[in-house]
């Protein structure tokens, strides 16, 4: 059984999730798929518009049930361990997906080159420019969304750290460089930072639960959990208190 370190898997792309019960440290591997070659194109409501596997067209129910595996690495074995894989391996074959994984781990650790994905990254992405939001689900993979240093725009949510950073790359292309929401909010706070859902990432990443923030704010949770995905700004007064947590 090959075991590996904590720093080789998140050279690949991964989160890391603490289990408070035993103290394990497990990180789950965000883009496996494309790792192995799978390549998924997306309608804008999120759907699987296509798919194909290192060039082999893949139907969109197949290409679906493969998505459903989850990859992590265990700090009790210091191995992956692969979930829910019945249809991965029926389709790409066992030996072929860990042949994959195992050449990327190899690859990035030692040398992290650009892959096909980023390709449409023609700059690099400001490290505070994606946002992590976490799941109301205990277990479950956070999502990501962008916030634009140049705009204040912020994007929709998506599943992958590298879809929202390809977002934001075709948001720069067009990005005029001024506050899209500036208008909307009262500027009589300017020592307050502007962006809610980075303030939300940093409490919770401070230990902070979104019913604490919430009762902190005074609001409900679900406006915490919309304020973090960008779907609505706080006024100008609750983003105060919210920046003085």
């Amino acid at each position: 059984m090959t075991t590996y370190t904590k720093d080789q898997i998140l050279a690949i792309g991964g989160n890391t999730w603490e289990n408070p019960r035993n103290g394990e440290t497990r990180i789950y591997v965000n883009d496996w798929a494309g790792l192995v070659g799978l390549e998924i194109n997306r309608y804008k409501s999120g759907n699987i518009c296509s798919a194909s596997l290192n060039g082999q067209r893949v139907s969109n129910g197949k290409a679906g049930r493969m998505l459903v595996a989850k990859l992590w690495w265990s700090s009790i074995d210091n191995t992956l361990h692969l979930q829910d894989y019945g249809m991965l391996y029926q389709i790409i074959g066992r030996a072929e997906f860990w042949a994959a994984i195992n050449a990327a781990i190899a690859e990035r650790h030692v040398a992290p080159e650009p892959t096909a994905h980023d390709d449409a990254t023609t700059e690099e992405t400001p490290a505070d420019a994606i946002i992590e939001i976490p799941s109301r689900r205990p277990g479950r993979d956070p999502r990501y969304s962008y916030t634009c240093p140049k705009c204040g725009k912020t994007g929709i949510d998506v599943a992958y750290r590298v879809d929202a950073e390809k977002a934001f790359a075709e948001h720069l292309t067009t990005c005029a460089g001024t506050d899209t929401t500036a208008d909307d909010q009262p500027q009589s706070t300017p020592e307050a930072p502007a962006d809610p859902a980075m303030l939300i990432t940093a409490l919770r990443s401070a230990g902070r639960t979104v019913r604490e923030i919430a009762a902190a704010v005074g609001v409900h949770t679900s406006t915490v959990y919309r304020w973090a995905r960008g779907l609505f700004r706080p006024t100008a007064p609750r983003l105060t208190i919210l920046a003085s947590i």
